[in-house]
């Protein structure tokens, strides 16, 4: 279905082009993407998905994928998420 393009959705035509340079970066380096998580020792079964998930954004900072503040982002996701478990455990 073609949506059409809205202009407010960026507020100047600097951020576009960041994001495309960002976009198109990501589909360049996908090799070495897929290469450093595969390498990466994560720990087995469901107690270990945020451990998992922390090490895999470290990894995506560290070799410049992703921006460090989205570490934070991750961790207080994962803290949100245990808060609504300890909720329905009660």
């Amino acid at each position: 279905m073609y949506h059409r393009f809205e202009e407010n959705k960026y507020p100047s035509t600097s951020i576009k082009i960041d994001d495309f340079k960002n976009e198109i970066d990501g589909y360049l380096r996908i090799d070495q993407m897929a290469k450093g998580l595969h390498k990466l020792k994560l720990k087995p079964g469901l107690f270990n998905i945020s451990y998992n998930l922390i090490k895999c954004y470290e990894f995506l900072v560290k070799d410049g994928f992703v921006l460090k503040s989205e570490l934070s982002l991750i961790n207080s996701w994962i803290l949100d998420i245990k808060k609504i478990d300890q909720n329905n455990l009660n």
